[in-house]
């Protein structure tokens, strides 16, 4: 599944204004590997249990010019049961340090629950993510990610982006995980679940999918 880039002129080749790619990890075995190590599997273990899922997987590309994505809580567009522990492993496929797309977080913040989140019109993104009703945050702290650098991100934990400055895409492969048997409402919840799909990773905490 294809994801666009919005506001660039209908001349870009469609190659050129690709956003994200969805529903890897079913079909690239390269995308599997690349989450499959030993580094993430006992983080994953420590943090979820024996049984993990992965549920949701992407390419991003941070185009040139590309504007950041506001604060948010990625808990916001999963409406699970039960609703956590949900970790997202952020991978640095091209650097993401300086005016490239960086990575942005509010370390803790996750310990305080989550909070309300909308479309905002007026923000530059013009409303296309959902992000925190309230965007001041004061604890902001930027990430330099290097190729290959990888992070991992609790799903309450406030974070966002800055807009890439470069003549060229910041790319990032990212991957999502919860605990099997976990509820996913998200149809119920958005009227669509065109991104999810569930796929057992861990089971007795041993990997089944590389």
């Amino acid at each position: 599944m294809v994801r666009y880039e919005q506001g660039l002129p209908g001349s870009v080749a469609s190659e050129e204004r690709i956003s994200k790619l969805y529903r890897l990890h079913r079909v690239e075995p390269a995308f599997r590997r690349c989450f499959a190590s030993p580094a993430v599997t006992d983080v994953l273990r420590s943090v979820i249990g024996p049984h993990v899922d992965l549920f949701l997987s992407q390419i991003v590309f941070k185009l040139p010019g590309a504007l950041g994505q506001p604060w948010h809580q990625d808990a916001s567009i999963f409406p699970f049961e039960p609703a956590g522990p949900v970790v997202g492993v952020w991978c640095a496929l091209t650097d993401a340090t300086g005016p490239s797309s960086q990575l942005v977080v509010d370390p803790a913040s996750h310990r305080s629950g989550q909070r309300p989140h909308g479309r905002d019109t007026t923000h530059p993104t013009g409303g296309r993510y959902v992000a925190l009703v309230d965007q001041a945050v004061s604890g902001a702290k930027l990430l330099d990610l290097c190729c290959g650098d990888a992070v991992f991100l609790d799903s309450a934990l406030v974070h966002g982006s800055t807009d890439n400055r470069l003549n060229e895409a910041r790319v990032a492969a990212t991957a999502h995980f919860a605990s099997a048997g976990t509820i996913d409402r998200t149809q119920e919840t958005f009227g669509a679940n065109p991104f999810n799909d569930w796929t057992p990773w861990l089971r007795d905490g041993r990997l089944i999918h590389s």
